[in-house]
């Protein structure tokens, strides 16, 4: 799984890492991860800065799902042994707890 995000990031996006567009009635644009929703307020996660954006429902304007945050061809650029190095990097993250 962590090589197919990797390399083909737009193939299989993991549930609550989708981004999503919000535009609200006064002009704002945030985009980030979906945090919770309830009838009144949605919560978005800043992909920056891991702020939690609490907005009023009734002001949203448009919400749109955009996909993935990896960006295409992020390994075009990348020798056979750098992807290697990052697979194995991501692989053993968390394992060391």
């Amino acid at each position: 799984m962590i090589i197919e995000s990797v390399v083909w990031p737009k193939r299989q996006i993991k549930e609550g890492y989708e981004t999503t567009l919000i535009l609200t009635e006064d002009g704002r644009s945030l985009s980030g991860y979906l945090n919770g929703k309830n009838n009144d307020i949605v919560r978005l996660r800043d992909l920056a800065s891991a702020k939690i954006h609490e907005i009023r429902a009734d002001t949203i304007e448009a919400q749109v799902g955009k996909g993935t945050a990896m960006p295409s061809g992020f390994t075009n650029t990348l020798t056979r042994e750098e992807v290697r190095d990052l697979i194995r990097f991501l692989s053993e993250l968390g394992n060391n707890r």
